[in-house]
């Protein structure tokens, strides 16, 4: 007879890095009605995303049109292009552009969290197709990842290692 393994946790979802991937993957299999289970190797949740000021490049995104922002996505296109130079490749820079602020906005609707458009320029602003604003947002700060609503939990305590939960 087989040995039986008991395992702590059965989730839908395993998500090892709660950076901005991790956390975007978490969120979205969260309101697709998965059990997420999030685990983060540091003492912080967020990753390197936390201590990075948590900005995330999205061109085209809805704050930005709100804005006024003079953007497009062949202007934007022209940048990544110059920006990247051997490492450029049109399928990814057009499937990212495409998508993006799709997934933004899939983020904000439903959730509690909200993007505010950020102050920070491009890289490089200089180069063709370069902005001084408008390609960047940032996650607006307050209580949507800690306490009362929170879409995200604390769990297995009693790891070495945080792990969070996330409710749909």
């Amino acid at each position: 007879m087989p040995t039986q393994t008991r395992w702590d946790a059965e989730t839908d979802l395993l998500v090892f890095g709660s950076g901005a991937g991790g956390l975007a993957a978490s969120l979205f299999g969260a309101k697709k009605g998965l059990r997420v289970l999030l685990c983060e190797k540091a003492s912080q949740l967020g990753g390197t995303t936390a201590t990075s000021g948590g900005i995330l490049w999205i061109p085209g995104s809805a704050q930005a049109r709100a804005a006024g922002i003079a953007d497009s996505s062949d202007l934007a296109e022209a940048y990544l292009h110059h920006e990247l130079g051997n490492h450029y490749r049109a399928d990814l820079a057009r499937a990212f552009l495409d998508s993006a602020p799709i997934a933004l906005a899939e983020l904000e609707r439903g959730t509690a969290m909200e993007f505010d458009l950020s102050a920070s320029p491009d890289y490089h602003p200089e180069l063709e197709g370069g902005l001084a604003k408008g390609r960047s947002v940032a996650w607006r700060r307050g209580d949507s990842m800690a306490g009362g609503s929170a879409p995200i939990s604390p769990s297995c305590a009693r790891r070495s290692r945080p792990c969070w939960c996330l409710a749909a």
